[in-house]
């Protein structure tokens, strides 16, 4: 049999085809045990190999993803596992379809397409998972903000699981295994459906314990004897202390460092050092307070989901809950503009009229 390189012949009257890579006929994939297999396969795991399929490359599948390359190979590993086959066939040259691959391929195909014409029906109630909406989120928003208001989606959504995952890493953030996803990069995925919903503004903040041991920075110059806590996290601006005291200054700094929103929060309420945080943390603790420093951060948040989802129900219930929990009329730290934090109940009540 003549060595087949880059096509593959499929269709009811082919039973045998070559296999890409060897000169060994293989079985093509249609028999039913083998489309039951299919069926009932992870639908997540068949996006990673249209993925790697397109580009030949698990890196590249991962980069359009937006997952790490092991998570790549790991959905490829448990798809050929569970339809007992080798889908794809690795070389140095990078990756190729096998025979099967390709059918497996071909059919996946069409039931993404089934599944986007589903998805266009008006009130359906698709999710990325089984009756369960996912929204996954930065981190520290996450934590302080989204979290104590998840009830009231929940009472929304009687019928749905409500899971709700924190990440820094922005990529990780806007993964398909989410519904929703808000994160500080806006996506460039032209499937998605973006728009700002919030902005945070970020200030240096201090306890009362921390001036008692180490007194208050009255200023920039000042500050550079003082003592910091920075938050280090995949994801995350590395250069922030620059902005602090200037890039000069950054060796001099006496630094704690912490990977977590929380306990940046907690190191600053404790009096370990002073830290940058969201002005609207003065609205959740009266235990920190904002420095008269001129150093003000700004991050838009940015709220995108799949269009093939803009008509489920609990996608666009969530939606709702969403805009209201970062409505800047109600809380004005949400605001494009910058509202310090001793005015924000002055802010409150002109918003209420």
């Amino acid at each position: 049999m003549q060595m087949v390189k880059r096509h593959v012949v499929l269709g009811s009257s082919s039973r045998r085809v070559a296999n890409p890579i060897s000169e060994h006929p293989v079985q093509v994939f249609n028999d039913p045990a083998n489309l039951e297999a299919l069926a009932n396969a992870n639908w997540y795991d068949l996006q990673i190999f249209q993925a790697v399929a397109g580009a030949n490359s698990f890196r590249e599948a991962g980069r359009r993803l937006g997952v790490s390359v092991n998570t790549a190979r790991a959905g490829i590993d448990r798809l050929e596992a569970a339809l007992s086959t080798r889908l794809l066939m690795r070389s140095h040259e990078g990756v190729r379809v096998s025979a099967e691959g390709a059918y497996v391929l071909e059919v996946a195909l069409e039931m993404q397409s089934a599944g986007q014409r589903l998805q266009a029906g008006l009130g359906n109630n698709l999710v990325t998972k089984d009756a369960e909406l996912r929204i996954c989120c930065s981190e520290g928003i996450g934590e302080f903000w989204l979290t104590p208001r998840l009830a009231s989606l929940q009472d929304r959504l009687p019928k749905h699981n409500v899971a709700l995952y924190n990440d820094f890493n922005q990529s990780e953030i806007h993964s398909r295994r989410y519904d929703l996803h808000i994160g500080f990069s806006r996506p460039a995925n032209p499937d998605s459906i973006v728009r700002r919903i919030a902005t945070l503004h970020f200030m240096m903040y201090v306890s009362d314990a921390y001036c008692a041991r180490f007194g208050e920075p009255k200023s920039v110059d000042d500050a550079r004897e003082h003592r910091f806590v920075v938050h280090e996290a995949p994801g995350l601006p590395t250069g922030l202390p620059a902005l602090f005291v200037g890039a000069d200054a950054v060796h001099e700094l006496r630094v704690a460092k912490v990977n977590t929103s929380y306990a940046l929060f907690q190191a600053v309420r404790s009096g370990i050092g002073i830290g940058a945080l969201p002005t609207y943390v003065r609205s959740q603790s009266s235990e920190v307070r904002p420095l008269a420093l001129p150093i003000q951060l700004k991050f838009d948040m940015w709220l995108s989901f799949d269009a093939g989802l803009k008509s489920s129900i609990p996608v666009r219930t969530a939606i709702d809950w969403l805009t209201e929990c970062f409505d800047a009329r109600r809380y004005p730290w949400f605001a494009d503009r910058f509202i310090h934090p001793d005015a924000f109940d002055a802010a409150l009540c002109e918003a209420c009229g």
